[in-house]
């Protein structure tokens, strides 16, 4: 057996709950856009990274964007907006963290390291762990007390695959009790956040829990945003950037978080399934903008570093797209792509996260009124898709796909 530590990850930087496959964004979704060497001043595309910061290494290095620039301050504008966008991501980076102490925010590593005591902690957190935990409490497949139950199994994907099927729970007693444990322990009323109003918060932690973390070895933070963090952050970037007026391009996040704002230049999502060992772009959606997507992928091509995919030999498949209630992965999509007519990625995030715990029939009513398209992990080349999505879809019958409406 594998020697475990339910904890963060720190090998791979950020915490593994997202649990999007992001390792080919480019093959993911591509938006139709060249883009141009920002060596050169000519007006035209040019990527967004965030700067450089040796304090915080791994602050932004998968959000992107892609701007359209014009005029003659090309250079200049581009500056400005990159300056932004850093800015930005550094803030949030440092808001969100859930372990370790910013000396310019009041983070919400400040929760996790003074369990049952009332902290302070920036009113830009409070704010966001206020929607957090209102989404928590719809019991929709989103909580800000999962860490452990994402980094259970982050533990597990980062064995080799042998191990990994050793190791994993339908194979080993005691890691299928670790995890029923997890799962129980995970939600209130053993563990319960308040907001107490002047950016005062307390997280209140039963005994029995804290127990339960120390003799497990579990050191994955109390609280955090999670699966929804990511979105939360790009979320952040797109509003400040409208407040700017910079909204002549799109930002992204490797995860398959995409923002396409008001004055992006017609916007392509290409929509991408499984086939063997390769991708297979099925669709392209022209929705508009302002837009907003999210992709969520149940698989993965040969990263040799991480790969949170496996397959049990009776078949059971295992991925990082959590149902929180049960522990274990979604097994019924290969892919699902929900789009918004705005920019609030946060909410499609959320609806997004949600679908993956559905079956078909349960699909098809929450879905009503909403522009999605998914594909089946039984690969029968189908793409489903909502009536409202429909008039935006182009399905690629050169690769055998047929669309079948909801």
């Amino acid at each position: 057996m594998a020697e475990k530590e339910i904890a963060v990850s720190n090998k791979h930087v950020k915490l593994r709950v997202a649990l999007t496959i992001s390792f080919f964004v480019i093959a993911v979704v591509a938006f139709a856009i060249g883009i141009s060497s920002i060596g050169k001043k000519d007006p035209g595309e040019y990527e967004i990274n965030a700067v450089a910061n040796d304090d915080l290494p791994a602050y932004g290095s998968e959000f992107k964007g892609v701007f359209d620039f014009s005029g003659d301050e090309v250079g200049a504008t581009y500056k400005q907006l990159e300056a932004t966008f850093s800015e930005s991501l550094q803030r949030s980076y440092c808001l969100f963290d859930e372990t370790e102490f910013h000396t310019s925010v009041l983070s919400m590593s400040a929760l996790n390291s003074h369990p049952n005591e009332e902290v302070e902690i920036s009113e830009d957190a409070c704010s966001v762990l206020f929607d957090a935990l209102a989404k928590t409490h719809e019991n929709k497949n989103y909580s800000i007390y999962a860490a452990p139950i994402y980094a259970y199994w982050d533990w597990l994907f980062s064995l080799d695959s042998d191990l990994q099927k050793v190791n994993d729970p339908k194979n080993h007693a005691e890691n299928k009790e670790l995890l029923e444990g997890i799962v129980k322990y995970c939600k209130e009323p053993y563990v319960k956040l308040e907001l107490n109003g002047n950016n005062k918060a307390k997280l209140t932690v039963s005994e029995e829990y804290l127990n339960f973390r120390e003799e497990n070895n579990i050191t994955a933070p109390i609280v955090s945003l999670n699966v929804l963090k990511n979105a939360y952050r790009l979320q952040m970037v797109a509003d400040l950037f409208i407040e700017k007026g910079y909204t002549f391009g799109y930002i992204y996040h490797t995860d398959g978080y995409y923002i396409s704002l008001k004055d992006h230049r017609d916007p392509i999502y290409s929509l991408y399934d499984i086939n063997g060992n390769s991708f297979v772009k099925y669709a392209v959606v022209q929705i508009g903008k302002p837009s907003c997507a999210v992709m969520t992928k149940r698989f993965t091509v040969g990263n040799p570093d991480y790969n949170p995919y496996y397959v049990l030999d009776d078949g059971t498949i295992r991925n990082n797209v959590i149902n929180i209630s049960t522990g274990y992965g979604d097994q019924y999509y290969a892919s699902t792509s929900l789009f918004g007519k705005s920019n609030n990625v946060v909410e499609i995030a959320y609806q997004s996260n949600y679908l993956s715990t559905l079956s078909l029939t349960e699909a098809t009513n929450f879905l009503n009124e909403k522009y999605c398209s998914f594909t089946l992990s039984e690969n029968d080349k189908k793409a489903y898709t909502t009536s409202r999505l429909v008039e935006y879809i182009t399905i690629n019958t050169d690769k055998g796909y047929n669309l079948s409406q909801l």
